[in-house]
This record gives structure tokens, sequence and C-alpha cells, in this order.
């Protein structure tokens, strides 16, 4: 069985660029926005309104002092995103007078930010209005970005969605990987839990020493098989943080890139 996933367009920000109030200050980004999602609309997709997705996150305490990275992220976890849309904007002017607009789009995975596919979008050259270009661009390539996109989409949801997992001791911390918790090492303790969570039971543990383990694929589940919400890498981490506590093993769990990282403690 296929699932469509839950898509929302958002625009690209440079260097110094706000997110948040990014289209209020671009007609030109508003219409790449809206366009993009008027196509997701046509296909059937579950869009979210990007603009929506920013006043649900606006209330998570300490939203103005938020970084760009932890802006986005919350952005994409309150639209329930399994995938987003980057939409990047241009205009090329000849010295005739007629203008042509280059739309870049680049879809990538939610969950660990991999490329679903890239399309660049060039209109036709014209003296037409800025904004009939940047539309004319996007239909032209949108509907072949979304066909790769869903096609990508359902191996993940069929096959799981990779991940990397780095399980390690800080200094000082009680336990390390060779330590004996009962008949059995933290390492073991571990591996068994991934073995057992892993989707489809895939995981590749690649590396393995007294202060560290490292498992360079663990695939997870595209959603929650109780909930049928996403399910997040994060999520992982914290189940894991979770089992080690059952056993009394202290640890925390970080999330960067879509890579979970627990350090024991």
């Amino acid at each position: 069985m296929t699932s469509q996933p839950r898509v929302v367009a958002i625009p690209f920000t440079r260097q110094g660029e706000d997110l948040r109030t990014i289209l209020e200050e671009s007609l030109s980004r508003r219409i790449a926005v809206t366009k993009v999602q008027q196509a997701l609309d046509e296909r059937g997709f579950s869009a979210t309104d990007f603009l929506g997705a920013v006043r649900v996150a606006s209330v998570i305490e300490g939203w103005e002092t938020m970084s760009q990275t932890d802006i986005k992220s919350a952005i994409l976890d309150r639209a329930r995103a399994d995938i987003y849309i980057e939409l990047e904007t241009a205009m090329e002017t000849r010295s005739t007078g007629s203008h042509a607009a280059v739309v870049i789009m680049r879809a990538f995975l939610s969950a660990n930010g991999m490329s679903l596919g890239n399309r660049v979008g060039r209109s036709p050259w014209s003296r037409v209005s800025e904004s009939q270009l940047i539309e004319k661009a996007i239909e032209l390539e949108s509907e072949p970005l979304l066909a790769m996109m869903q096609e990508k989409f359902d191996g993940f949801f069929a096959d799981g969605v990779p991940i990397q997992l780095n399980v390690s001791a800080r200094e000082g911390a009680e336990n390390d990987i060779e330590t004996w918790v009962g008949d059995f090492t933290v390492g073991d303790i571990v591996e068994e839990w991934v073995a057992d969570n892993a989707w489809k039971n895939q995981y590749d543990l690649t590396a393995l020493t007294a202060k560290r383990m490292f498992f360079s694929e663990v695939r997870i589940p595209m959603r929650d098989p109780q909930t049928c919400r996403n399910f997040s890498p994060l999520r992982f981490g914290q189940m894991l943080r979770r089992h080690l506590a059952q056993n009394r093993i202290r640890s925390t769990v970080t999330l960067t890139n879509g890579n979970v990282f627990i350090e024991l403690r």
C-alpha cells in the first residue's frame, strides 16, 4: 500500500533572513509558495499552509529568540510534515527589457533532511509580470518533482527511514558500552533493543568500542504504528533512553540533522 505524504512548501532563506517574516517582505516568494501549494492540492497531496504552521509554532516558549534551524524544525513539527519543499526564486533580465523567472525547488524528507528530488523551473522570456513568470516556471517543473518525490516517499514508507545512531559514554560516566548490567553489557542491551525496534529489523552496527557504538544505519518507520502520526528520529532516541533508564542506565538524547546521539552519563 502507498500513502501520500503531508507536505509543506517553505521559502529558502539566505544568511540574515528570518524564516518567520520572509513571506511578508516578498510578494514573489508568497506567490511561489502558494503556487506549489496549489500544485500539491491538485495532485491530491495533503498540503500544509506555511504561514499557518508559523502561527501554530509561534506559541512555543522562547520563539522570538530561537535560531533559524530551530525555527525551521518547529515549523515542520507543528505542520506534521513528512516532506518539505524549499523554494528559491530569482529574476533574469535581458537588455531588450524581457524577463525570465527561475525557481529552484528542492524536496527533503523532514525526518532526516534526505533529498527527495531537485528541479529548476525556468519560464520563457517575456515582458509579462514577475508573478506570472514565477507561476509559469513552477508549472513547468512541479509535476516532475512531485512524481519523483512520491516515488521516493513510497520507498521510505515501505522500507523505513534511514537514520544514524551514535551511543557513547561521556567522561566520568557511571557506565560505558562494556559495563555489565546483570547478565548483559550495556552494548548488548542497546543492540537487542535496536534489533527489536528497527523497522523490519534493519540496522547496521559498524563500530563498537568500550566508549562508543555506532550504527551507520537504522531504519525507523515513517509513521507510528499505534497513532499513525509521524515517527521521528527524536522519538526513536527517546524510546531508547527510556529503555536504558528501565535498566538503571542514565543517558541523554540529542538530535543533529536527523541523526540520534545517546550519551551515557
